[in-house]
């Protein structure tokens, strides 16, 4: 339910109907199709309304269980979801002639999906390891998205990653986001060790998970990896067993650690 009403239509069709509906009648231009999409619209709003109210009413009956299978349905998929919205060649004005751009698309999905969210029964105030950052505005959401899928960092792999300061922020920020506090020693602390990139670590704490560019004094567990690798890793591109297997990343440190880094990443 999550995974159709919610995400594919609510997230993704509808507001790419409303994106493409209000374009046209600017250039009032297509009427037969502005007409069609209308309908469609209307349709698709009785779909999502259906999605909503049952998960609301199965939130009701089981708020803990709900709450995990959406947030984690969300964190399975978002990586391809949002690169549904690739504009052909990688072209960032593709949809420009229609009054409208990437970042307005992908504000307009978080916004509707924060509204259904709540609808559902959700505290988005207090919803750990919700992939999106649902404490900043729908439009900084919206363009940290679509950062990080010009970045190469979301989306089917073309080339190398950028190495955008502003684009690896986002994406070490997402991975703090995501991860389990509660799956670890508090004060646990996991290095990121590129031979191409600048180092990151993270530390785990419930309630105060850290993230920060740097070497940690003493970390518990330290990856040797390509940054490129571990993009690819973060975008559901590459299994971080295989690349274990192959050598490409070299865990140094706590056994008990990288064991637990399944739990602690989801």
């Amino acid at each position: 339910m999550t995974l159709y009403h919610i995400i594919v239509e609510g997230l993704l069709a509808q507001p790419a109907q409303h994106m493409i509906d209000d374009g046209l009648a600017r250039l009032d231009v297509l009427p037969g199709f502005r007409a069609g999409m209308k309908n469609v619209s209307l349709d698709e709003q009785r779909h999502i309304a259906f999605g909503v109210r049952l998960l609301a009413d199965l939130h009701e009956e089981d708020p803990d269980g709900v709450r995990v299978a959406i947030v984690d349905k969300f964190r399975e998929v978002l990586p391809w979801t949002t690169a549904v919205a690739l504009p052909p060649n990688r072209d960032w004005d593709y949809v420009d002639p229609l009054g409208f751009s990437i970042v307005d698309l992908f504000e307009e999905g978080a916004r509707l999906s924060e509204q259904r969210l709540r609808a559902i029964g959700l505290d988005i105030d207090n919803l750990p390891r919700f992939p999106l950052p649902l404490d900043l505005p729908p439009r900084e959401r919206g363009a940290r998205g679509v950062t990080l899928m010009q970045a190469g960092m979301i989306g089917p792999k073309a080339g190398p990653a950028s190495r955008d300061p502003e684009a690896v922020e986002i994406l070490f920020d997402t991975l703090r986001r995501g991860a389990d506090g509660n799956a670890a020693p508090a004060g646990t602390t996991i290095q990121w060790d590129f031979p191409d990139a600048d180092p990151w670590f993270l530390r785990l704490d419930n309630g105060a998970t850290s993230i920060q560019q740097g070497r940690a004094p003493k970390p518990d567990l330290t990856l040797h990896v390509g940054f490129d690798d571990w993009v690819d890793v973060m975008a559901g591109r590459e299994d971080p067993r295989k690349l274990m297997l192959t050598r490409r990343m070299r865990p140094k440190g706590s056994v008990r650690t990288l064991m637990r880094m399944g739990k602690i990443f989801g």
